[in-house]
């Protein structure tokens, strides 16, 4: 699964940061292809509160507290991300960096 968050970061960087950077059209068929299927944790209320409440008890920044939440939310075991610390816990969640 991905969040919401992770397409939103991944869309805006497609578009202007990649070395080659793709095209609107490109960007739109590689969304509904490959990020709409992973999308499965819809935005809501719930995840917003699980959010908030998880950047205060961690001390995580708030983009990072949502994709955390989206991850628990979906019943992840495994989040993967080279921003949060390699090995952190959040109840049964496990960040992993993919780059170690």
């Amino acid at each position: 699964m991905i969040s919401y968050q992770v397409v939103q970061e991944f869309m805006n960087v497609s578009l202007s940061q990649f070395r080659a950077t793709m095209t609107v059209t490109e960007l739109e068929l590689y969304f509904f292809k490959v990020l709409l299927p992973m999308m499965t944790i819809p935005s809501s209320s719930g995840l917003f509160l699980e959010a908030l409440r998880l950047q205060k008890a961690n001390q995580i920044g708030w983009y990072d507290s949502l994709i955390v939440a989206a991850a628990i939310q979906g019943g992840c075991e495994i989040l993967y991300s080279e921003d949060l610390q390699h090995g952190q816990r959040f109840g049964d969640l496990i960040i992993q960096d993919p780059f170690l």
